[in-house]
């Protein structure tokens, strides 16, 4: 192991590793290495909430908590600032997080250890079972957009805000009158779409920062399936899709050989 920001070199002997490395946002394909200052994650929100005041049209996707949060921000300011708004998600629906205490039991130990307890197939099939309790929107953060949505709608105004599921972004081209045309599809009716907008949000998620080292080492590792890693991550699973396979499947990180890690 060495230091950050000098040459010292420690070697630990360990019987098992623990990787707490963080993740990294996932943007869909297509979006790498675009205009940061017009199209990033909900993570950069806060840094670049100031310029999307000033934009005709902003335009949110996905539909998990960061999401809602940045659309009920931006709903709140956008009275004073007069851009058009738009949600979309391709989930079927805006679902609501499980509060109650009970079905917050399944991340309980004794659950955990049940789960694990599980073949591999079996918990693969359960996991989305548990989608209801580990997904979705806070109850409070969607019954504030609901009441602002329904003060709005009594003004008689124009509200200038799209919210809409079943909706798939499948790519984004540059254009004059908007900065940007982002080609939708809804997939209950098949029908492709085209939306105009300067800002776009992306509440995607996020993915497993996998170290070199561990990468390196793919094939001295023991894994429980056969799943490579990197294919999950490159495919684009979502990131609670991933974590949870990463997580409850109990990861076996066991090395053949006795081996010196490279950390």
């Amino acid at each position: 192991m060495k230091q950050v920001g000098g040459d010292r070199t420690d070697i630990y002997y360990a019987k098992h590793v623990v990787l707490g490395v963080g993740n990294t946002p996932i943007v869909p394909p297509g979006l790498e290495g675009t205009n940061q200052e017009d199209i990033y994650h909900t993570e950069n929100y806060s840094f670049n909430k100031e310029a999307l005041r000033d934009a005709k049209a902003v335009t949110i996707i996905g539909s998990g908590q960061s999401a809602a949060e940045v659309f009920y921000d931006l709903l709140q300011d956008q009275k004073y600032f007069d851009y058009r708004l738009s949600w979309f998600t391709r989930s079927p629906q805006f679902f609501q997080a499980e509060n109650a205490k009970v079905a917050r039991e399944i991340f309980s130990p004794d659950y955990v250890d049940y789960f694990r307890s599980l073949d591999f197939d079996t918990r693969m099939k359960g996991l989305p079972n548990l989608d209801q309790a580990r997904k979705g929107i806070e109850q409070d953060i969607l019954y504030k957009i609901y009441d602002l949505l329904y003060h709005r709608s009594i003004e008689r105004e124009d509200p200038k805000v799209t919210l809409q599921a079943m909706t798939e972004m499948k790519g984004i081209t540059e254009a004059e009158e908007y900065s940007y045309i982002v080609e939708c599809f809804q997939w209950q009716k098949e029908k492709t779409f085209y939306h105009p907008t300067d800002k776009l949000v992306l509440g995607t998620g996020y993915k497993p920062s996998l170290p070199d080292w561990l990468e390196n080492m793919k094939e001295e590792l023991s894994w429980e399936d056969d799943t490579p890693l990197k294919w999950m991550i490159i495919t684009g699973l979502s990131s609670r899709t991933i974590e949870s396979i990463l997580y409850l499947r109990s990861l076996i990180l066991t090395t053949r050989t006795e081996r010196q890690l490279p950390i």
